[in-house]
This record gives structure tokens, C-alpha cells and sequence, in this order.
């Protein structure tokens, strides 16, 4: 590996390491339905999202309350 850009890496990491305690940072929120998170989208006035998931969590119907179309 290249001196010049190890050293660069090193000075990128060490300045976010220094940072981090200074960065905003929200605590998680726990939702525990689809309606609580539908209900947040709407006050941060979000209309559209993308969902992830594999086929288990289809065929368990963890997604079968979620449909397309405008929240």
C-alpha cells in the first residue's frame, strides 16, 4: 500500500474518531407496529419509502400489512 495514502488514512480516521463525540446523535425509537411508523412518516411528511426484506420474513408475514401506494 501506497505511505502517502495510508497516512491519509490514518489522519481521515483519527479526525473522525475525534469527532464523534461532538456529532449529533438521536436515541432509536422502538415502534412496535407498521401504524406507529406510518404515523412518523406522516408527521416528517415522508410519502414514500423503500422496504428491504427477504423471502422468511415475507412467508412469516411480518410484511403483510404493508402495501404500495401513498401513506
Amino acid at each position: 500500500m501506497n505511505i502517502a495514502y495510508k497516512a491519509f488514512c490514518r489522519v481521515y480516521q483519527f479526525a473522525f474518531h475525534m469527532a464523534l463525540p461532538v456529532l449529533p446523535y438521536r436515541e432509536p425509537e422502538i415502534y412496535k407496529t407498521i401504524a406507529d411508523t406510518v404515523s412518523i412518516l406522516k408527521k416528517q411528511q415522508i410519502t414514500s419509502v423503500l422496504l428491504v426484506t427477504d423471502q422468511g420474513l415475507r412467508k412469516a408475514g411480518s410484511t403483510g400489512n404493508v402495501h404500495s401506494g401513498k401513506l
